[in-house]
């Protein structure tokens, strides 16, 4: 055996034997870990303690670096920026503050839905809420105007036109205000059959709108179709669609109505006016009196019974309400009108008004109408709550009536009505008569010519 060896062996004998629980304590504690002749070894509580509950694949964390926020002097006075800690950046540049952009905001058009664009492709639309008025408003006019004729423009619906015999006039007024929705491409001038009309919208309930409108398809040139809506109705529900053939009127002029002549009006209930359907059916004629706004009555030519309104006055206020200012002027007044009164009287009647001046009452109006005139005026009530009556004040001039057409809280125009009493239609006929027959002979003496 070699030295070597020898060495080895004889080392190995002299390593003392040390039992774990005195190498433990004479060890120091380091961390988890025991020092042993500069070896780290695990203790035994570290290896019996389960794993730390730290996440696998996460760093520790580290320390930020303290950065310094560096000084930045403006340029100018005028453009001065303020540096905050906000506006520093991780890397510790200063980021400064860029004035934000005025926005503009475009100019959204409206969403065109397929019921707005079919709308948009009618030359005339327009929308009642109370399709009822319409209605009614067709059934007056439907037996004195055999035919409508109606202007159509952007301001609204107008309607001016008389009967055949001349006896009567209607003045529609139904402003674009009143309706729903309302749009006129152009202006147009339209006759329709108002008989077969009220036949066809004979359907209409109170509660129904109704929707007119003339469409710009060739294949329905000529047709104004009508759209009965219940109110309230749902998407799905069944509208009734109804085509009225009409006529273009482009030489059409409407008549112009008397705008003077006319004060005050008596005015009564709508429902007290539809009482005069018994004097109408049991007399050919019906005599109106009136007083200014104090007083009204419709009763026969025969003096019977008369339905009446107000209170007459023997001496009534003056037509701008003010009584005369003394006696003295009244007592003068009273004798010229008593050197008057004759005069008058005569010139009233030669031209057949001898029921207009009364030389007991002041102020009195008396005339007598046909009542087929008036028995058309009997469903008036069913458009109004109240009818205003206006008596002339020039001799020749026809009674005037006057009625805002609504229904509850919607309103949708105005109507006048026009009439001309007995007296005027004959004195008419009679100077119609008399043309004719001035006319005859000169027709008759071109022909022998010939």
């Amino acid at each position: 055996m070699s030295a070597k060896g020898k060495s080895r062996g004889k080392s190995s004998k002299n390593i003392p034997v040390v039992s774990i629980n005195e190498e433990v304590s004479k060890s120091k504690v380091v961390k988890g870990g025991v020092i042993k002749e500069g070896v780290v070894e695990p203790s035994i509580k570290e290896v019996i303690t389960p794993k730390s509950k730290v996440a696998k694949g996460k760093a520790p964390k580290k320390e930020e670096p303290i950065i310094e926020t560096p000084v930045v002097k403006p340029k100018s006075k005028v453009h001065k920026e303020i540096i905050n800690e906000n506006d520093i950046s991780s890397e510790g540049v200063a980021q400064t503050e860029v004035p934000k952009a005025k926005v503009v905001k475009a100019k959204v058009a409206p969403k065109t839905t397929a019921k707005n664009a079919a709308e948009n492709n009618k030359i005339f639309f327009a929308e009642a809420a109370k399709g009822y008025i319409i209605k009614v408003l067709i059934d007056v006019l439907s037996t004195p105007l055999p035919r409508g004729y109606f202007v159509i423009n952007k301001d609204g619906i107008f309607l001016c036109h008389r009967d055949t015999g001349n006896t009567i006039l209607f003045d529609i007024v139904l402003p674009r205000g009143n309706f729903r929705k309302f749009r006129c491409a152009k202006p147009l001038k339209i006759s329709f059959n108002l008989k077969q009309t009220q036949k066809r919208l004979r359907n209409i309930k109170k509660k129904d709108s109704l929707c007119l409108y003339i469409d710009n398809d060739p294949a329905k040139k000529g047709i104004m179709t009508f759209v009965i809506r219940p109110e309230g109705a749902r998407k799905t529900t069944r509208f009734e669609n109804i085509d009225i053939p009409y006529q273009d009127e482009p030489d059409y002029e409407p008549l112009e109505v008397p705008t003077d002549g006319y004060k005050y009006p008596m005015v009564i209930d709508a429902p007290d006016f539809q009482k005069i359907k018994r004097h109408t059916t049991e007399n050919k004629i019906i005599l109106i009196t009136m007083q200014k706004s104090n007083y009204i009555s419709f009763g026969s030519e025969n003096g019977g019974s008369a339905l009446g309104f107000g209170e007459l006055l023997e001496n009534p206020e003056t037509e701008d309400g003010e009584d005369d200012e003394d006696g003295e002027e009244e007592e003068d007044g009273e004798e010229e009108e008593k050197t008057e009164v004759p005069d008058l009287k005569s010139k009233a009647q030669a031209e057949g008004y001898d029921e207009i001046i009364n030389t007991e009452i002041k102020g009195l109006y008396k005339a007598q109408f046909y009542s087929s005139i008036l028995i058309h005026l009997v469903k008036l009530p069913g458009l109004c709550t109240q009818m205003q009556f206006f008596a002339p004040t020039i001799p020749h001039y026809p009674l005037r009536i006057l009625i805002t057409m609504a229904q509850g809280s919607v309103t949708l125009g105005t109507t006048q009505v026009f009439i001309k009493d007995v007296q005027q239609i004959t004195y008419e006929e009679s100077l119609r008569q008399q043309e004719e027959a001035v006319v005859a002979p000169k027709a008759k003496s071109k022909s022998k010519k010939k």
